[in-house]
């Protein structure tokens, strides 16, 4: 570890709680202060809790998770990839076929875990249309690239 390096990690570990009640004290400061995008100090809490596990510190855990529609903990597409190549579980996690390139057609990701035969998995427009997502206005109609990526990502 770097000099730089040990010095953010010291200055991280001042803000990090150190049992439930500095926990939800500080999931009511993120909360209070409109810095993150939950409904209450409990959904902040929940957040932080579940970006706990992967050893990230409550602000990260926000730009990480989320709470959905019906009050239960996800995770975003791009911190799932990252999530998982940190791992060490995954050798290799590639974009080998980009939506962008490819007309919005399809994302296909190539996966491997140490040891073993890579994999190939994707979501196609097709798929997409099946789900009845293709038509959904937001992400869907904005942004379908990304959209596929994050469906064949979460595969």
């Amino acid at each position: 570890m770097t000099d730089i390096e040990q010095r953010a990690h010291v200055t991280l570990e001042a803000y990090a709680p150190r049992d439930t009640q500095s926990a939800m004290q500080i999931a009511e400061w993120l909360h209070a202060s409109g810095a993150v995008d939950t409904k209450n100090p409990g959904a902040t809490f929940a957040v932080m809790m579940q970006g706990a596990r992967f050893g990230l510190d409550p602000t990260s855990a926000h730009r990480a998770f989320f709470v959905d529609t019906h009050r239960k903990v996800g995770v975003y597409a791009d911190a799932l990839r990252g999530l998982v190549e940190a791992s060490g579980l995954c050798e290799r996690f590639d974009l080998i076929e980009d939506p962008s390139l490819n007309d919005c057609q399809r994302a296909v990701f190539e996966c491997q875990r140490p040891g073993r035969t890579a994999v190939r998995v994707g979501f196609t427009q097709e798929d997409a249309k099946r789900a009845k997502l293709w038509s959904k206005s937001g992400p869907w109609s904005d942004y379908p690239d990304r959209m596929l990526i994050a469906r064949a990502a979460a595969k």
